[in-house]
């Protein structure tokens, strides 16, 4: 089996939204209760990443019934679908997220995007012949340079320099880069009829485990995040992205 440093990425993911919602509990932002849809979510997501592992290792993802789905287009978006359910059909799932996010210093949210600079990890096997170079052309460099602007735009929270509509598209822009361009340069090199680049290794290897875990649930979570600040931010609109003790000054309670 191969070793790969994308389970630690995804247990830092998972693990960073349980800590913020277990300090918007002990912080009285939310109630217990509440953040046990949270938490309910966290397993879900969990349990998709050991069914399409398991479905990589077995070599499901590998066969011409999988590929004539055309994956590449749809795939990544199950996980996301599993989150965008609760948060459609339920008003105080959403108002739960808002309090988190309320209770949460913003530069964490930003560092959180950090994780992006992972992508040297794919820039890497592009160089040596393991990844697929249309797929890092597309997205692998631009995901790459949005992680690396995570720093900045972080420093620029904690002094103050930066405002909410700033943030907010930039957070827009992360999730951009990926949503539309992925779908299609992952499905450009799959077999079937928009299959352009054939020339190994092709996008197949992104179905392989344990690189699968990549586009089929820390990229669209890692996604998710910059959407579900983005909109947080627009909701609310601060006055300041940092007050006492890094704490956002809010128009009015929420």
């Amino acid at each position: 089996m191969k070793i790969s440093t994308l389970p630690f990425l995804l247990a830092t993911v998972l693990g960073f939204i349980t800590i913020i919602t277990r300090r918007a509990v002990k912080l009285g932002y939310i109630q217990p209760q509440n953040a046990k849809n949270v938490y309910y979510l966290l397993g879900v997501l969990g349990l998709w990443t050991v069914v399409s592992s398991i479905l990589a290792i077995k070599g499901f993802y590998a066969s011409p019934r999988f590929w004539a789905l055309l994956p590449g287009l749809w795939f990544p978006f199950v996980p996301v679908s599993f989150c965008l359910i609760p948060f459609a059909i339920s008003s105080q799932f959403r108002d739960s997220l808002i309090k988190i996010l309320n209770a949460t210093p913003i530069y964490w949210l930003v560092y959180l995007q950090g994780l992006r600079i992972a992508a040297l990890g794919t820039l890497y096997k592009t160089i040596i012949g393991q990844f697929p170079v249309h797929v890092e052309l597309i997205i692998g460099i631009s995901d790459l340079i949005f992680g690396c602007s995570a720093f900045y735009i972080a420093k620029r929270v904690r002094a103050n320099t930066i405002g909410w509509r700033s943030l907010a598209i930039w957070n827009l822009v992360g999730a951009g880069i990926i949503i539309i361009p992925g779908e299609i340069a992952i499905q450009m090199g799959l077999p079937g009829f928009l299959q352009m680049f054939n020339s190994p290794p092709t996008a197949e290897v992104m179905f392989e485990f344990p690189l699968v875990i990549a586009p089929t649930i820390i990229v669209p979570l890692l996604v998710l995040m910059n959407g579900l600040v983005a909109w947080w931010l627009f909701k609310t609109q601060p006055v300041s992205l940092r007050g006492k003790k890094g704490k956002i000054m809010l128009r009015s309670p929420i």
